[in-house]
């Protein structure tokens, strides 16, 4: 079972390229955004790279950033201040 990316309909714009990007067909565009239906529709093997790698053809394809592989870390902006004090090693 392959399943889906995480999907920000925040930051969608409906734009349908990640319908366009997907080979699995996928990806529909309706009045709510974007669904997805990878558990279905995609037949990868657990070896597939874009399984091993998280590198989704509508994540890639997504001008605004609405979606992200389920395991992406996402780290926190540069708040541009010092970084962390490390504690001394005994």
């Amino acid at each position: 079972m392959t399943p889906s990316p995480h999907y920000d309909p925040a930051s969608c714009d409906r734009c349908g390229l990640c319908v366009t990007a997907c080979p699995c067909h996928a990806a529909s565009l309706t009045a709510d955004g974007v669904t997805f239906a990878c558990d279905h529709c995609c037949h990868h093997s657990s070896e597939c790279p874009t399984l091993l790698h998280c590198l989704w053809p509508c994540e890639e394809a997504c001008p605004r950033g609405a979606i992200h592989c389920r395991f992406d870390i996402l780290l926190p902006e540069d708040d541009g201040g010092e970084p962390p004090a490390t504690p001394p090693q005994e």
